[in-house]
């Protein structure tokens, strides 16, 4: 008789290990891009942080845009030249245009410029951070998408695109000569995509068009798209230490010590054909030690 109670509470527990297993999985099945996440209880690492505040723009966008007028896709990856790819977190198609928008989940004092190559974040322990003008990604993004629609005979002009960079955090990064470049806080980001419904450029059938187009060129392979995070750490790192060492990162010339209207700054010494310069080498240096 002890036996036959034995088998039966094991076959009990058995019975609710199954079913609370079977609950976490249906739970978790529920969200179809990722789970909400405590923004105050996050990995502090970048990629989390990073992937946070995509999931918060995700989410507004497919939460209060109207989805009959909206198409939205998220975390693009567009193999560009060969050897080269393009991750595009955003990207809305709609009546009015295509809207293509990089998500910065950075927090601290943020300063730059429209044409700067990079942007500075300090944070309240006085680090200084180097990072990539979202500006300037954003343009290399529509750049991509661009590409991708020439190679299908696709005709796209110039107007129909709008790049939005968009801070979660809510603060607005101190920077100049923005030349009408929306860098706005996450509030403010259906507002802005709204205040272009004036003007239909797009029809439904085009619309149907580039989201199939879109979606069959995204790279979902994991292996690449860990391949396009890791390289991008590296190209930002080389440039770091090239500037480090007073070189150009764009073409390896020598960076000249100059004195301008606004202050000191460095600029390269192939100045003909490079563009690049920065401010205050000797203070980022300090920093970076």
């Amino acid at each position: 008789m002890w036996i036959l109670e034995i088998v039966i509470s094991i076959l009990l527990w058995i019975v609710i290990i199954v079913g609370i297993a079977f609950a976490i999985h249906k739970k978790s099945s529920q969200h179809n891009y990722r789970k909400p996440i405590n923004l105050n209880k996050r990995d502090s690492s970048k990629q989390q942080k990073g992937n946070d505040g995509e999931f918060l723009v995700a989410k507004e966008l497919t939460t209060f845009l109207d989805e009959s007028k909206y198409k939205v896709l998220n975390d693009i990856l567009l193999q560009i030249d060969n050897d080269k790819t393009a991750q595009i977190d955003h990207i809305v198609v709609s009546t009015y245009g295509i809207f293509v928008i990089e998500t910065k989940n950075w927090n601290g004092f943020i300063t730059g410029g429209r044409d700067s190559y990079f942007w500075f974040k300090r944070n309240s322990g006085n680090k200084i951070t180097m990072m990539k003008n979202p500006i300037k990604q954003n343009e290399r993004h529509i750049q991509a998408l661009k590409q991708i629609f020439s190679d299908f005979n696709i005709n796209i002009e110039k107007e129909l695109f709008y790049s939005l960079i968009v801070f979660v955090q809510g603060q607005k990064p101190n920077i100049g000569d923005l030349n009408n470049c929306s860098v706005i806080p996450l509030d403010d980001l259906i507002e802005k995509i709204d205040s272009y419904n004036n003007k239909e450029i797009l029809e439904e059938s085009q619309i149907e068009k580039l989201i199939e187009l879109i979606q069959q060129e995204n790279i979902e392979d994991k292996e690449t798209r860990l391949d396009h995070n890791e390289r991008a750490k590296k190209v930002l790192q080389v440039q770091q230490d090239k500037i480090k060492k007073h070189i150009c990162p764009l073409c390896n010339c020598k960076l000249e010590h100059r004195n301008g209207p606004y202050g000191k700054f460095y600029d390269c010494s192939n100045h003909l054909k490079c563009d690049f310069s920065i401010k205050d080498i000797d203070w980022i240096n300090d920093f970076y030690k």
